[in-house]
């Protein structure tokens, strides 16, 4: 080999090494088998705030062992679902590696700006950031630590499993009744007040029934479920405030109804004012310490109830 062709070889052997050396340190850290959060533990967890990207957000708080709303009064929450969740966020591995560079976040939906969910934990006095953001196949997300530039790719949670909203950590039934137990309905709003009980036959009746009027029974057995149980979209606290309207109730639906002993009880559910959004209504059941929101479409049945709501239609007089 001429000396020219040395020199042309170690020319050729130097760029193939740079080329190297630039591949590997523009790709993403190399992979292990380690937790995403080192040795962060599920039980040490006390405080949990997630925000989604549609301005949502929602608090979390353990008092003792059980979870807890607190900004709606300490209403208690599902701690079998937030347990779990956590658990979740635990398994996740550092096996997956997507990128290192900040660059990418946006992309991944996992930067402080852009994201998906973002989830600050409280865990032994020490805050945890962590991003999830989208989703580039069934079954896959990104998720980055707030600690760390690098992002991976994870199937071991969803963002899904990490809503933003009161509503998916708590237990939404406000109030239930079994309809075989109940004994007399009233219900007063600003079309009237309307009284319904069960006769010794058990057929329920209305004294606002005229002579050629009856009772649709298709209508009164939906209402009655609908009356019977109440979901709501989600606490709001056990302070009152002018601005709820329940003070002087818009409407209010009352039931006299048996335990499970036999016991005559009598609950009465109060409507007041319509939130902020416009949407939702304010409202507080005598069974409960906590005012709560209610959608639309359940305060409209007490709302705007008449005697269309339960009369069957009238049989067309047919003129020979």
């Amino acid at each position: 080999m001429t000396k020219f062709q040395k020199i042309l070889t170690g020319i050729l052997a130097a760029q193939i090494l740079l080329v190297v050396l630039v591949f590997i340190t523009s790709q993403p850290a190399g992979a292990t088998n380690n937790p995403l959060l080192g040795d962060f533990e599920p039980t040490s967890v006390s405080r949990i705030i997630i925000e989604d990207n549609n301005s949502n957000q929602i608090t979390l708080e353990k008092i003792g062992t059980e979870w807890v709303l607190p900004n709606a009064g300490n209403y208690p929450a599902t701690s079998t679902t937030i347990n779990d969740v956590l658990e979740k966020l635990a398994s996740v591995r550092d096996t997956r590696p997507v990128t290192q560079t900040s660059s990418s976040h946006q992309r991944l939906e996992v930067s402080e700006n852009s994201y998906q969910r973002k989830i600050n934990l409280l865990a032994n006095g020490k805050e945890i950031i962590v991003y999830l953001g989208s989703s580039p196949a069934p079954g896959g997300v990104h998720i980055r630590a707030g600690s760390s530039d690098t992002a991976y790719l994870t199937n071991a949670l969803t963002t899904s499993q990490f809503p933003a909203t009161a509503s998916n950590w708590i237990e939404t039934t406000y109030w239930q009744i079994a309809t075989e137990k109940i004994q007399s309905i009233k219900i007063t709003n600003p079309n009237g007040s309307y009284n319904f009980a069960l006769d010794t036959n058990g057929v329920w009746n209305s004294g606002q029934l005229g002579d050629d009027e009856q009772l649709d029974d298709t209508k009164w057995a939906s209402l009655l479920s609908a009356f019977a149980t109440v979901r709501m979209v989600e606490p709001v606290g056990t302070e009152n405030n002018a601005a709820y309207g329940l003070d002087s109730a818009t409407a209010s639906l009352e039931i006299d109804y048996l335990d499970d002993t036999g016991a005559a009880k009598n609950a009465t559910l109060f409507i007041g004012s319509q939130d902020e959004s416009a949407v939702n209504y304010y409202a507080q059941s005598s069974l409960s310490a906590y005012i709560v929101k209610l959608s639309q479409s359940t305060v409209e049945k007490i709302l705007n109830f008449n005697k269309d709501s339960y009369t069957a239609n009238p049989t067309p007089t047919v003129t020979p």
